[in-house]
Protein backbone atom coordinates (compact mmCIF):
# COMPACT_ATOMS: atom_id res chain seq x y z
CA UNK A 1 0.00 0.00 0.00
CA UNK A 2 2.85 2.40 0.87
CA UNK A 3 4.52 1.70 -1.88
CA UNK A 4 1.27 2.34 -4.02
CA UNK A 5 1.16 5.46 -2.48
CA UNK A 6 4.48 6.97 -2.94
CA UNK A 7 3.82 6.28 -6.45
CA UNK A 8 0.73 8.23 -7.14
CA UNK A 9 2.55 11.19 -5.23
CA UNK A 10 5.21 11.07 -7.72
CA UNK A 11 2.97 10.63 -10.57
CA UNK A 12 1.31 13.99 -8.98
CA UNK A 13 4.19 15.76 -8.91
CA UNK A 14 5.19 14.80 -12.52
CA UNK A 15 2.56 16.21 -13.89
CA UNK A 16 2.76 19.53 -12.10
CA UNK A 17 6.34 19.44 -13.49
CA UNK A 18 4.68 19.01 -16.92
CA UNK A 19 1.72 21.32 -16.56
CA UNK A 20 4.40 23.89 -15.30
CA UNK A 21 6.70 23.64 -17.73
CA UNK A 22 4.51 23.78 -20.75
CA UNK A 23 2.52 27.02 -19.29
CA UNK A 24 6.45 28.87 -19.37
CA UNK A 25 6.87 27.65 -23.32
CA UNK A 26 3.29 28.63 -23.83
CA UNK A 27 3.57 31.94 -22.33
CA UNK A 28 7.31 33.32 -21.72
CA UNK A 29 8.41 36.42 -23.63
CA UNK A 30 11.40 37.63 -23.11
CA UNK A 31 10.81 41.41 -24.33
CA UNK A 32 8.31 41.61 -22.67
CA UNK A 33 9.42 40.77 -19.15
CA UNK A 34 12.27 43.26 -20.13
CA UNK A 35 9.79 45.81 -20.48
CA UNK A 36 7.84 45.34 -17.54
CA UNK A 37 10.91 46.09 -15.18
CA UNK A 38 10.30 49.12 -12.96
CA UNK A 39 6.63 48.86 -13.97
CA UNK A 40 3.89 48.09 -11.74
CA UNK A 41 2.19 45.76 -10.11
CA UNK A 42 5.47 43.98 -11.15
CA UNK A 43 3.54 40.72 -12.53
CA UNK A 44 1.21 40.20 -15.42
CA UNK A 45 -2.55 40.37 -13.74
CA UNK A 46 -3.39 37.46 -16.66
CA UNK A 47 -0.38 35.02 -15.41
CA UNK A 48 -1.96 35.13 -12.10
CA UNK A 49 -5.59 34.65 -13.84
CA UNK A 50 -3.99 31.79 -15.51
CA UNK A 51 -2.43 29.95 -12.48
CA UNK A 52 -5.92 30.37 -10.81
CA UNK A 53 -7.21 28.40 -13.52
CA UNK A 54 -4.66 25.90 -13.08
CA UNK A 55 -5.14 25.45 -9.29
CA UNK A 56 -1.94 26.51 -8.42
CA UNK A 57 -3.02 29.27 -5.90
CA UNK A 58 -4.17 26.22 -3.61
CA UNK A 59 -1.38 23.82 -4.34
CA UNK A 60 -0.98 23.88 -0.10
CA UNK A 61 -4.34 25.09 0.68
CA UNK A 62 -6.76 22.51 2.05
CA UNK A 63 -10.02 21.15 -0.24
CA UNK A 64 -12.07 22.29 2.61
CA UNK A 65 -11.20 25.62 1.76
CA UNK A 66 -11.52 25.08 -2.30
CA UNK A 67 -7.62 24.10 -2.68
CA UNK A 68 -5.93 20.95 -4.00
CA UNK A 69 -4.63 19.89 -0.31
CA UNK A 70 -1.43 18.98 -1.69
CA UNK A 71 2.09 20.29 -0.22
CA UNK A 72 5.08 21.93 -0.44
CA UNK A 73 7.27 19.27 -2.70
CA UNK A 74 4.32 19.81 -5.49
CA UNK A 75 4.37 23.51 -4.94
CA UNK A 76 8.20 23.20 -5.43
CA UNK A 77 8.15 21.66 -8.78
CA UNK A 78 6.01 24.38 -9.90
CA UNK A 79 7.58 26.93 -9.01
CA UNK A 80 11.27 25.26 -10.34
CA UNK A 81 9.66 25.48 -13.78
CA UNK A 82 8.23 28.68 -13.44
CA UNK A 83 11.35 30.47 -11.70
CA UNK A 84 13.38 29.09 -15.77
CA UNK A 85 11.20 31.71 -17.05
CA UNK A 86 11.46 34.08 -14.61
CA UNK A 87 7.24 33.77 -14.06
CA UNK A 88 7.14 32.68 -10.28
CA UNK A 89 4.96 35.99 -9.41
CA UNK A 90 2.73 36.13 -7.92
CA UNK A 91 2.50 32.86 -6.70
CA UNK A 92 4.99 33.08 -3.90
CA UNK A 93 3.35 35.97 -2.30
CA UNK A 94 -0.20 34.24 -2.96
CA UNK A 95 1.22 31.07 -1.30
CA UNK A 96 2.87 32.68 1.40
CA UNK A 97 -0.46 34.52 2.49
CA UNK A 98 -2.84 31.51 2.31
CA UNK A 99 -0.69 29.76 4.52
CA UNK A 100 -0.49 32.47 6.90
CA UNK A 101 -4.57 32.64 6.87
CA UNK A 102 -4.55 28.76 7.52
CA UNK A 103 -2.72 29.26 10.61
CA UNK A 104 -4.69 31.81 11.95
CA UNK A 105 -7.79 31.33 14.26
CA UNK A 106 -10.56 33.40 12.35
CA UNK A 107 -12.33 30.80 10.79
CA UNK A 108 -14.69 33.74 9.25
CA UNK A 109 -11.74 35.42 7.51
CA UNK A 110 -9.99 32.03 6.18
CA UNK A 111 -13.85 31.42 4.34
CA UNK A 112 -14.42 34.92 3.35
CA UNK A 113 -10.55 35.55 1.75
CA UNK A 114 -9.36 32.20 0.57
CA UNK A 115 -12.35 31.59 -2.09
CA UNK A 116 -11.20 34.93 -3.58
CA UNK A 117 -7.09 34.59 -3.66
CA UNK A 118 -8.39 31.04 -5.13
CA UNK A 119 -10.10 32.32 -8.29
CA UNK A 120 -7.99 35.18 -8.30
CA UNK A 121 -10.28 37.74 -7.73
CA UNK A 122 -8.33 38.97 -4.39
CA UNK A 123 -4.25 39.22 -4.11
CA UNK A 124 -4.05 39.19 0.03
CA UNK A 125 -0.14 39.59 0.73
CA UNK A 126 1.68 39.29 4.20
CA UNK A 127 3.43 42.54 5.56
CA UNK A 128 5.71 41.68 8.58
CA UNK A 129 9.31 42.93 7.92
CA UNK A 130 9.95 46.35 9.13
CA UNK A 131 13.87 47.05 8.91
CA UNK A 132 17.01 46.24 6.90
CA UNK A 133 18.64 43.05 7.53
CA UNK A 134 16.10 42.04 9.72
CA UNK A 135 14.39 38.62 9.14
CA UNK A 136 13.35 38.39 12.82
CA UNK A 137 9.30 37.92 13.12
CA UNK A 138 9.02 39.10 16.63
CA UNK A 139 10.90 42.61 15.46
CA UNK A 140 7.75 44.45 15.59
CA UNK A 141 7.36 48.30 15.80
CA UNK A 142 3.84 48.22 14.45
CA UNK A 143 1.05 49.29 17.11
CA UNK A 144 -2.71 48.81 17.50
CA UNK A 145 -4.18 50.35 20.40
CA UNK A 146 -7.87 49.91 21.43
CA UNK A 147 -10.38 53.00 20.54
CA UNK A 148 -13.74 51.94 22.11
CA UNK A 149 -14.72 48.54 22.50
CA UNK A 150 -14.73 47.02 19.43
CA UNK A 151 -12.56 48.63 17.17
CA UNK A 152 -8.55 48.84 17.27
CA UNK A 153 -6.27 51.64 15.54
CA UNK A 154 -3.28 50.20 13.93
CA UNK A 155 -0.04 52.47 13.61
CA UNK A 156 3.62 52.12 11.91
CA UNK A 157 4.85 50.73 8.48
CA UNK A 158 6.20 47.53 6.53
CA UNK A 159 8.67 47.12 3.86
CA UNK A 160 9.80 44.23 1.67
CA UNK A 161 6.28 43.56 0.94
CA UNK A 162 6.03 41.19 -2.05
CA UNK A 163 2.90 41.89 -4.41
CA UNK A 164 1.93 44.80 -2.51
CA UNK A 165 1.39 46.86 -5.81
CA UNK A 166 -1.50 44.55 -6.85
CA UNK A 167 -2.75 43.33 -3.38
CA UNK A 168 -6.21 43.59 -2.25
CA UNK A 169 -4.98 43.52 1.46
CA UNK A 170 -2.62 43.02 3.33
CA UNK A 171 -1.88 40.56 6.86
CA UNK A 172 -0.01 43.02 8.98
CA UNK A 173 1.43 41.76 11.83
CA UNK A 174 1.30 44.34 14.93
CA UNK A 175 2.22 44.26 18.94
CA UNK A 176 -0.54 45.34 21.19
CA UNK A 177 -1.05 45.76 25.26
CA UNK A 178 -2.17 42.22 25.31
CA UNK A 179 0.86 40.98 22.89
CA UNK A 180 1.17 40.55 18.82
CA UNK A 181 -1.66 39.53 16.78
CA UNK A 182 -2.10 39.70 12.56
CA UNK A 183 -4.50 41.81 11.35
CA UNK A 184 -6.78 42.20 7.95
CA UNK A 185 -5.68 45.44 6.39
CA UNK A 186 -8.09 46.51 3.24
CA UNK A 187 -5.59 47.96 0.73
CA UNK A 188 -8.49 51.36 0.36
CA UNK A 189 -8.41 51.79 4.18
CA UNK A 190 -7.84 55.16 5.32
CA UNK A 191 -4.89 55.71 6.92
CA UNK A 192 -2.94 53.36 5.05
CA UNK A 193 0.00 55.10 2.29
CA UNK A 194 1.40 52.44 0.20
CA UNK A 195 4.72 53.24 -1.33
CA UNK A 196 7.20 51.44 -3.83
CA UNK A 197 10.59 51.06 -3.67
CA UNK A 198 12.95 48.64 -6.69
CA UNK A 199 14.62 45.62 -5.74
CA UNK A 200 17.82 44.26 -6.99
CA UNK A 201 16.42 42.81 -10.28
CA UNK A 202 13.85 46.11 -10.49
CA UNK A 203 11.14 44.36 -9.28
CA UNK A 204 9.13 46.41 -7.00
CA UNK A 205 8.81 45.92 -3.05
CA UNK A 206 5.99 47.61 -0.86
CA UNK A 207 6.78 49.87 1.67
CA UNK A 208 3.72 50.66 3.70
CA UNK A 209 2.45 53.52 6.22
CA UNK A 210 -0.02 53.00 8.62
CA UNK A 211 -1.49 55.69 10.41
CA UNK A 212 -4.42 54.84 12.62
CA UNK A 213 -6.15 52.44 10.43
CA UNK A 214 -8.88 51.35 11.76
CA UNK A 215 -9.33 47.43 12.37
CA UNK A 216 -12.73 46.30 13.24
CA UNK A 217 -12.98 43.33 14.95
CA UNK A 218 -13.18 40.41 14.98
CA UNK A 219 -13.75 40.29 11.17
CA UNK A 220 -10.06 41.62 10.57
CA UNK A 221 -8.35 40.04 13.65
CA UNK A 222 -6.43 36.79 11.92
CA UNK A 223 -4.54 35.76 14.67
CA UNK A 224 -5.09 35.67 18.42
CA UNK A 225 -3.22 38.73 20.42
CA UNK A 226 -1.42 37.34 23.17
CA UNK A 227 0.07 34.37 21.44
CA UNK A 228 3.01 34.18 19.42
CA UNK A 229 3.48 36.28 15.84
CA UNK A 230 2.65 34.08 13.10
CA UNK A 231 4.29 35.01 9.77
Amino acid sequence: MQENTLSDAQQQIEMLRESAAGYVGRNIDMKRLRARRGTLPGYEAEHLRHMAELGWLGIVVPEVYGGLGLGFAELAVVLQELGKGLMADPLVPATFAARVLLHGDNEALKQTLLPRLLDASLLPCVAWQEGLGSLDTAAIETRVEADGAADLLLSGAKRFVAGAAGAGGFIVSARGATGCGLYWIDAKAQGLTIHHEQRADETPSGLLQFDKVRVTLPSGQCGQPGGPCRT
